[in-house]
C-alpha cells in the first residue's frame, strides 16, 4: 500500500474527529469505543491509533476542533477591536 501524503493524512484525520463528534453524540463518551469510532468512518481501528494515542485524546482533539472558532471570536472580543455585526 502507497504512503499518505500528509494531506491525506489530514483528511483523514478531520475525518475521525466528525465520525468520532458523531459516535460521542449518539452513544455518550463512556460507551464510545475506538473500534465504534473507526466503523463510523469505515476505516480500521489501526487508522484511530496512527492519529490519536487513546479515546481521551481523540476527545481532547474534538473539543480543541469544536471550540476553536470560539476561541477566535474572544480573542476579537477580548482585544476591543471593531467587530462586524453578526445580525
Amino acid at each position: 500500500m502507497a504512503r499518505k501524503t500528509k494531506e491525506e493524512a489530514e483528511k483523514t484525520r478531520q475525518l475521525l474527529l466528525d465520525c468520532a463528534l458523531t459516535v460521542f453524540l449518539r452513544k455518550g463518551y463512556s460507551a464510545t469505543t475506538l473500534n465504534d469510532i473507526a466503523e463510523e468512518a469505515n476505516l480500521t481501528r489501526g487508522a484511530v491509533y496512527w492519529h490519536f494515542k487513546n479515546k481521551v485524546d481523540v476527545f481532547s482533539a474534538v473539543m480543541d476542533k469544536a471550540f476553536d472558532p470560539i476561541q477566535g471570536w474572544s480573542a476579537i472580543f477580548l482585544s476591543g477591536a471593531e467587530t462586524p455585526c453578526l445580525c
